[in-house]
């Protein structure tokens, strides 16, 4: 007999013959000699055609049958044996939850006896809508009585474009608490994805007098937090890492756990507040809206005051300069272009941008110089941006040399 058709051979004994381990080595005895560890060599060729038979066989609750993988079996934890349990997780899984239900809840005892009578695939799900738009359970205790992932429970019943609101009878929904998908707002924290209050309720609530009374209080909380947080002294670890690659900094000698940093004028140490330390972070991550603002350290007023830099011009990016101004002028009276000057590219008008070939940040009276204006898409300008010396945050730093 070769290799084959003895694996063969012991699947045979097992899966047609519905023998076990001891039988199949009696079996097997009246062809090998006994001195083998037959046991050992059945569990071998068993795990190496990954089979397994459930211990409960014909009353095996598993939707494929009590012959299957390795993979549907808990471990014991032990080496004796196959190190397997001798029922399938499922039909442990039954066991556990019906004596659970037996003695906490009679209702999902007997939806869970009911459930697994059933052997459709289709009755199985219809079971399962059945019981979350009637009994209203959730998805978890339906997984439970179920004995399937919540994953796929949430699949079934989305398929289905239908949501039950947790308001339950008291929703103020015409349709009743069972409602489309469309009709719950987004939620990411959530096992489906959606709220679990339905959007009637939910605009019901926020116009309710208490509602708008607790969010005017919780506005005003806000409010006084962030006031209260801008006005405190900035931590050192939170900032030493950014601002000590431009600035000077230290730890304050008195309070280890602030950031102290000379003023730009006075040159003295001083504990810069939270907001001072985040506005000149976001000049330093090239994020602030106004080309030319600086946001340095000042240790007082009149050291502020004394700053040629603090009252100098700056430009809101966000206003566009005069850029609007300017391209309507050349769409209306000048020509309508659509073709990139540097790609070469054909383009609708409505997707090519006004460049300036010399920089406005570097000389303010070139800005409305038509001679200085060039029709680029949007790669091109992006590109064109992206050269050393020429990006948005170099700019921004350059507009007040």
């Amino acid at each position: 007999m070769t290799k084959e058709e003895f694996i063969e051979y012991i699947r045979y004994l097992y899966v047609e013959k519905d023998l076990t381990y001891p039988q199949i080595r009696t079996e097997l005895a009246k062809t090998y000699s006994t001195r083998y560890d037959l046991i050992g060599i059945i569990i071998k060729v068993l795990e190496q055609i990954d089979i397994k038979r459930c211990s409960r066989r014909t009353e095996c609750k598993h939707p494929k049958g009590p012959i299957l993988s390795r993979s549907e079996f808990n471990s014991t934890g032990e080496k004796k044996g196959d190190g397997l349990r001798s029922n399938c997780r499922i039909c442990s899984y039954y066991n556990t939850n019906y004596k659970s239900y037996d003695k906490k809840d009679k209702r999902k005892r007997d939806l869970l006896v009911e459930y697994f009578k059933l052997t459709n695939d289709e009755d199985r799900e219809n079971f399962i809508i059945k019981v979350y738009t009637e009994d209203f359970y959730s998805f978890m205790e339906i997984s439970g009585i179920t004995i399937r992932p919540i994953e796929e429970i949430v699949q079934i019943i989305h398929s289905r474009n239908i949501k039950v609101c947790n308001r339950k009878e008291n929703c103020v929904n015409k349709n009743g608490c069972v409602q489309k998908l469309n009709n719950f707002r987004k939620d990411s924290s959530t096992i489906d994805g959606l709220k679990q209050t339905c959007n009637s309720c939910v605009n019901k609530r926020m116009q309710g007098k208490h509602y708008t009374e607790y969010r005017k209080r919780r506005k005003t909380i806000s409010q006084q937090y962030c006031k209260e947080y801008n006005t405190r002294p900035a931590k050192y670890k939170t900032y030493q890492k950014l601002l000590g690659q431009f600035h000077k900094i230290r730890k304050d000698p008195n309070d280890e756990t602030l950031i102290q940093i000379k003023c730009k004028m006075c040159k003295k140490w001083f504990n810069p507040t939270n907001l001072m330390v985040r506005t000149r972070a976001h000049v330093l991550r090239g994020l602030s809206d106004n080309i030319g603002t600086e946001a340095n350290f000042y240790c007082s007023e009149s050291c502020k005051k004394s700053c040629g830099v603090f009252n100098s011009r700056s430009i809101n990016i966000r206003e566009g300069r005069m850029q609007g101004e300017l391209r309507r002028y050349i769409l209306e009276i000048i020509d309508q272009p659509d073709t990139c000057k540097i790609c070469g590219r054909k383009f609708d008008v409505k997707d090519l941008i006004l460049h300036h070939v010399h920089p406005v940040a570097l000389d303010y009276i070139s800005e409305a110089d038509l001679d200085n204006l060039i029709w680029v898409c949007e790669d091109c300008h992006t590109k064109v941006h992206d050269k050393a010396g020429c990006s948005f945050v170099e700019l921004r730093e350059l507009s007040n040399c």
